[in-house]
C-alpha cells in the first residue's frame, strides 16, 4: 500500500529556508532585545510615578512584557536556528508553533505600547511638550522620565527627553519589525 506512505513530513533538511530566516532574525531580535531592556530600565525605577493618570497605567507591565519576551525570542531563535536547518518539516511546524506564541506576545506589547509612544522620531524634537496632558501640566511622559532619571550629583548620567523618546520609538519600531 504505497499510497499510505508519506515521507514529506519527515524529509530532513526541509528547514533550511527557516534556518536562513532565523539567522537574519538574530539582528532584528538582538536590537529589539537591547532597546526593550533599555526602555524598561527607564520605567522600572519610577513605575509609581509614570503609571499615574493621565499617563498610561500599563507602562511598566508593557515595558516588562516587551523586555521579557524579546529576551525569550532572541535566545529561542539563537538556540533553535541550527537545529531548524536539519529538522524535518514536521519538526519545523512544531517549532513554528512556539514562534507563533512568542510573536503573539511581541504583538501584544508592541500594539499596546503604540498608544502612548510616537510612531516616528519627528515628535521627539518636542519631547518635552509632546501630548502634554492638561490635567497635570507637568510635562510630557518623556519630560517626566527625563526628570526622574536626572541625578544632580552625576550629570554625565543625564538623558534628555528627546533621547528617551527616540529610544522608545526605536524600540516600538523594532517591535513592529520583529513581527515579520
Amino acid at each position: 500500500m504505497k499510497w499510505l506512505e508519506y515521507d514529506g513530513a519527515f524529509v530532513f533538511g526541509s528547514g533550511i529556508p527557516s534556518g536562513v530566516l532565523r539567522f537574519v532574525g538574530h539582528i532584528v531580535l538582538g536590537i529589539y532585545m537591547s532597546l526593550a531592556s533599555g526602555t524598561y530600565k527607564y520605567v522600572k525605577a519610577h513605575a509609581a510615578v509614570v503609571q499615574q493618570p493621565p499617563f498610561n497605567p500599563d507602562t511598566l507591565y508593557l515595558s516588562y512584557l516587551a523586555s521579557k519576551w524579546s529576551k525569550i525570542g532572541f535566545w529561542w531563535n539563537f538556540a533553535i536556528w541550527l537545529p531548524t536547518i536539519a529538522s524535518p518539516s514536521l519538526c519545523v511546524t512544531i517549532i513554528g508553533m512556539f514562534d507563533t506564541t512568542i510573536t503573539v506576545y511581541f504583538a501584544l506589547a508592541t500594539v499596546r505600547q503604540g498608544t502612548y509612544i510616537p510612531h516616528s522620531a519627528g515628535p521627539c524634537k518636542n519631547a518635552d511638550t509632546w501630548q502634554v496632558p492638561t490635567a497635570n501640566g507637568n510635562g510630557s511622559y518623556f519630560h517626566i522620565l527625563e526628570t526622574l532619571n536626572t541625578y544632580p550629583d552625576k550629570p554625565e548620567m543625564h538623558v534628555p527627553s528627546d533621547k528617551i523618546c527616540k529610544d522608545f520609538v526605536s524600540q516600538w519600531r523594532f517591535g513592529i519589525g520583529s513581527l515579520f
